[in-house]
């Protein structure tokens, strides 16, 4: 057995990122101490907490498709009414999907609501404050800074949403 080293393992602290030796027998460690392993855990339970449920995420992300759906069934007709009648209401189908929305962001996101333009005449649509906001709440559930997928994947079907109907009250 003449010439035959021992091999330590090492691996960074999933918490701090500082190397540390694994241990020979069990199961291999991800945190260099029981203090960071407990730090962590509380981390994501606090993330839990934070984020959203995900009954409201899924019906927001089917309440937009539904109103992506309307939106390009009605683009048409409503084109070609409005050049006829320019004050003319949207069809119902889509005023109800936009209520839906509406609705669902109420719940979830509260700040979004409260800064969003209000599709009026064009002058008076301001996007700076949605634009706030959506730059918070994007920084908030990013996942490259620790948020969920699924919600800014939410977030940014939104603002699509709302820069479509902008697009359209401004034409």
């Amino acid at each position: 057995m003449k010439g035959l080293t021992k091999r330590f393992k090492s691996r960074k602290c999933t918490y701090c990122g500082i190397r540390f030796e694994l241990k020979t027998r069990g199961r291999p460690q991800a945190y260099c101490k029981r203090s960071h392993r407990q730090r962590a855990y509380q981390k994501r339970k606090i993330a839990e907490i934070e984020q959203p449920p995900l009954r409201l995420r899924r019906q927001l992300q089917e309440a937009l498709n539904r109103l992506e759906r309307q939106r390009t069934k009605w683009a048409y007709v409503v084109e070609r009414f409005r050049r006829k009648f320019p004050g003319a209401p949207r069809p119902a189908p889509y005023e109800r999907s936009v209520s839906k929305v509406h609705e669902l962001l109420r719940q979830l996101a509260p700040e979004v609501l409260e800064s969003a333009p209000v599709l009026s005449p064009k002058s008076q649509i301001k996007l700076e404050k949605f634009s706030e906001v959506f730059r918070s709440l994007s920084m908030k559930y990013h996942p490259d800074l620790g948020g969920d997928k699924n919600i800014m994947q939410d977030l940014n079907g939104l603002r699509d949403a709302l820069f479509t109907d902008i697009a359209r009250a401004r034409a």
